[in-house]
């Protein structure tokens, strides 16, 4: 902790999240057909080990809906008993995944599969919020609210969402979630508003919990009923905590510890369960409330669990007269706090296939290539800018059995360049690129083939492809290279790591050029194969700014133009004298240069290569100057991209070391 009032930040957000998961929990465990102190014993337990042991500062788990539906069916056919021992064997399941280390492959999840997880979430848990809308009649059956109690349950709720949004424009002394619930219970209590309370979904009072062993018999029997339930509830909660890890990451621009999160879930769940707990995960709404608040360190998590506890043992009475429409309205703000809204302007600027087929086209360049050396074939990928004399010369000359065509730029010229009778297999199209109609189709082909079983394994000596120059000066020439090159290029990465790689995969990179050329075909494609990593790929040169922006690559290559481009965007919105004065106040120097790094797209950038032609020393300079570190690259095709670094015996991949005014 570096002061009061971060210490006062984080204990708040914990009292606000612990307030917001007394009725989730509670609602949890009657899904899952347990008392609701079966629920809060979880919470408490699951969110205190977690805070403590956890990889995840900030990250709050609990009890979660997504837990509590798989539970159900084992609660009602054998009874909570074995539901405890279920959630113990999935504790040791998910220790059994730390030790193995396999929490590093969240780093490997996609830009569009993590938006689809925030989106379906904040979707989630707003539709979630409804259920409290229903009563039961006097016959028994559930119905929905109607009349007084309805506007009363929305004006509530209306007046929580005004505060949460308007009170930070008074003070930012406590957090506005907060100030919303007491204000709201407030206006309960003093004018007796009849309204649904936390007390109507059940008692929250309660004592410690005790030591207990499940009372189930120890049989192989037992076993077979518990452990496939034991094995799905550990996939679940370790997907849903290690996806909302990912996405605490990127909203804070730090980096979490898969592993040590996962060794701590299992721990948790193990403890729950003895203590009669029904086990837990991350909870993504509760955690988005910390995070919004400015809580990032595990002390917030801690003050929610002892809150929830304090709740139990000694002020249950005080939190279950809190109206439920306080925490409804909390749960609607995070829900429109965690959606990606911005991803809803792709549907209005984009045809709603190409939202689809814009990663697909260049990841199927990629997985055919793959696909070509597995087999044991040669690949020979060529510029999509040929003129239809130059392809029917490469063709010829690189003795081509198969031509595979994505988006090139005009494909009714090029296609007369193909030798008649040549088989073609045609990627998905791409608007604004030619329609590519001769041969097969990418997917009606390989749909016709079961996947290749025994993969051929080359030898170093073995040619790994033939890469054509783009015949820029004159006719595009061929280099033949083998695997041997190319082992020797990644010895060069793992030895002296110019790139800063990631070997634990967390690595993202944005695809621009075609794979023939050489930065593209060894630093992005074979780096993801060696190590892990995304790639993310650019629509079309219209949309570069655009993806890129949203891709935030780790490593990025370019050349002078685009560098220059962005300069001049820059110095569009602020002049160069504007901007010089700007950068000598240090606090807004520094915001700048962190706004700069976001808006092009290179925040998370551990390396900004430039190469193909020289970049000038004194745009180099100027991006020093903004916080962002150029490196010239210099490589040949015909040596797999190595180069020698200006300090003696030192390789280096692609580039030359900064200067030590770049390293300053």
């Amino acid at each position: 902790m570096q002061n009061f009032p971060e210490v006062k930040t984080n204990l708040l957000s914990g009292l606000t999240v612990a307030l917001a998961m007394v009725p989730e929990a509670i609602a949890f465990a009657l899904i899952a057909q347990v008392s609701p102190l079966t629920g809060l014993y979880a919470a408490i337990l699951v969110c205190f080990i977690t805070s403590v042991f956890g990889g995840r500062p900030g990250m709050v788990s609990g009890a979660t809906g997504a837990l509590a539906v798989v539970m159900v069916s084992l609660v009602v056919q054998h009874g909570p008993e074995y539901l405890f021992l279920t959630v113990i064997l999935m504790g040791l399941l998910q220790i059994i995944f730390a030790l193995f280390k396999l929490g590093k492959f969240i780093r490997m999840v996609p830009y569009p599969v993590m938006l689809g997880f925030v989106n379906g979430l904040a979707v989630v848990i707003f539709l979630a919020q409804f259920n409290h809308f229903k009563i039961l009649n006097s016959e028994g059956f559930s119905v929905w609210m109607s009349g007084a109690p309805l506007y009363a349950m929305a004006g509530l709720i209306f007046l929580t969402v005004a505060i949460i949004y308007l009170f930070p424009k008074l003070t930012k002394t406590i957090p506005s979630t907060l100030a919303a619930i007491i204000f709201t219970t407030g206006i309960v209590y003093f004018f007796s508003i009849d309204t649904r309370t936390v007390g109507d979904l059940g008692s929250i009072a309660g004592g410690i919990p005790e030591f207990n062993f499940p009372m189930v018999p120890l049989t192989l029997e037992t076993l077979i009923i518990t452990l496939p339930y034991a094995l799905l509830l550990a996939a679940i909660g370790l997907i849903e905590t290690l996806l909302t890890l990912n996405l605490i990451d990127d909203m804070t621009d730090t980096r979490g510890r898969p592993n040590k999160e996962s060794l701590a879930q299992g721990f948790a769940n193990i403890v729950t369960g003895f203590f009669g707990g029904m086990g837990g995960c991350a909870m993504i709404g509760q955690s988005m409330i910390n995070i919004n608040n400015g809580a990032v360190r595990r002390l917030s998590g801690i003050a929610t669990a002892i809150f929830l506890a304090s709740f139990v043992l000694f002020l249950s009475q005080w939190i279950e007269m809190i109206p439920l429409a306080a925490l409804i309205g909390v749960m609607f703000v995070v829900a429109e706090k965690t959606f990606e809204w911005g991803s809803l302007r792709l549907f209005g600027k984009v045809p709603k296939k190409d939202i689809f087929v814009g990663l697909l086209v260049g990841a199927v360049t990629i997985i055919a290539d793959l696909a070509i050396m597995m087999a044991g074939y040669i690949s020979v990928p060529f510029f999509p800018n040929l003129n239809s004399k130059e392809i029917n010369n490469l063709v010829t000359f690189g003795d081509v059995d198969l031509l595979f065509v994505g988006k090139v730029e005009d494909w009714k010229e090029q296609k007369h360049g193909v030798p008649e009778g040549m088989p073609i297999i045609a990627f998905p199209n791409y608007t604004g690129h030619s329609n590519i109609n001769e041969g097969h189709q990418w997917f009606n082909f390989i749909n016709q083939f079961e996947p290749l079983q025994t993969p051929h394994i080359p030898k170093l000596s073995d040619v790994w492809t033939i890469i054509f120059t783009s015949g820029s000066t004159g006719s595009p020439k061929g280099v033949v290279l083998d695997y041997l090159a190319n082992s020797r290029t990644e010895l060069v990465t793992l030895k002296s790591n110019e790139l800063q790689i990631d070997f634990n995969g967390n690595n993202s990179f944005f695809s621009y050029l075609p794979l023939c050329h050489i930065a593209e075909r060894i630093v992005i494609e074979f780096t993801v194969f060696c190590y892990g990593g995304t790639i993310s790929f650019t629509e079309s040169m219209d949309t570069f700014s655009k993806n890129l922006q949203d891709t935030q690559p780790t490593l990025f290559f370019a050349v002078p133009r685009i560098l220059t481009k962005f300069q001049m965007r820059i110095l569009s919105k602020h002049p160069q004298e504007k901007l010089k004065k700007l950068l000598k106040i240090p606090v807004l120097s520094w915001i700048l240069k962190n706004e700069f790094k976001k808006k092009l797209g290179l925040s998370k950038a551990r390396g900004i290569v430039s190469g193909a032609a020289p970049l000038q020393e004194s745009l180099k300079d100027w991006y020093r100057k903004i916080g962002i570190l150029i490196t010239n690259g210099y490589g040949m095709t015909e040596n797999c991209a190595i180069t020698t670094h200006l300090e003696p015996y030192m390789i280096c991949l692609l580039y030359t070391s900064p200067s030590p005014r770049d390293r300053g």
